[in-house]
């Protein structure tokens, strides 16, 4: 298994910073209600530490880029305004 990198973590050189994977709650559907399983997460290193990290570095300026789908995790998204219901919640 590849290790958790704490996004707070990640070279200051990086302007885009991609993150994997969003999938949706159900395989196919088409209702845009999406989950993300954080694996890596401790005590040292929650999902409000996550979420924290991506606020502080978009105040930085820089780009995170949220990668939906994955190996299992098919998705349609119609229509485009439900895409992103519920991620990282």
């Amino acid at each position: 298994g590849v290790p958790l990198v704490k996004l707070r973590d990640v070279d200051e050189n990086w302007d885009v910073i991609n993150i994997a994977f969003a999938e949706p709650v159900s395989a196919g559907s088409t209702n845009g209600k999406m989950k993300m399983d954080l694996a890596g997460l401790s005590a040292d290193y929650t999902r409000d530490d996550f979420k924290q990290d991506i606020k502080d570095l978009q105040a930085q300026g820089k780009k995170i880029v949220l990668s939906i789908g994955g190996y299992e995790g098919y998705c349609c998204c119609k229509p485009v305004c439900k895409r992103y219901q519920g991620i990282c919640r």
